[in-house]
């Protein structure tokens, strides 16, 4: 977890123990898990990244498995992407990704699905005549 040091002060109408109380903090992302309360009402708190969803990504002649994921905005990820027959390439341009998949091997991408929309993904290395059609879509929900 890491501090904020920030003093913020509750909004007009809200009580300092209601700012306090509030799940997660105001101060805090919305997509983050929070403890502790306010310095700004004699109190302080901690704003932590929750624990990265996992998602196996399989990759193979001329499809990758799944080809659709779905997830909400804010939510950190941690994509294990393997190789299952010949050299591949993983591209997410949105999220600036781009990696290369050896046969048998894996590697992990961490990031943050910090915006919503609809974003394709796709193999950068040519893998065989059906090479152009490897590709997918990472949906990131409000």
């Amino acid at each position: 977890p890491s501090d904020n040091t920030t003093d913020p002060q509750p909004p007009a109408n809200t009580t300092c123990q209601e700012f306090c109380d509030a799940k997660p903090p105001p101060a805090c992302d919305g997509s983050w898990n929070a403890s502790g309360i306010y310095p700004g009402c004699g109190c302080q708190f901690v704003c932590k990244q929750p624990d990265p969803l996992e998602i196996r990504i399989s990759a193979r002649q001329w499809e990758f498995e799944p080809d659709t994921i779905r997830v909400k905005k804010g939510q950190a990820l941690k994509l294990i992407i393997t190789s299952q027959d010949v050299t591949h390439g993983f591209s997410l341009p949105a999220f600036d990704i781009q990696e290369t998949l050896k046969p048998g091997e894996s590697v992990t991408v961490d990031f943050v699905a910090d915006k919503a929309g609809t974003f394709p993904f796709r193999c950068t290395v040519f893998c065989g005549s059906g090479h152009s059609g490897m590709d997918g879509t990472l949906i990131v929900e409000e």
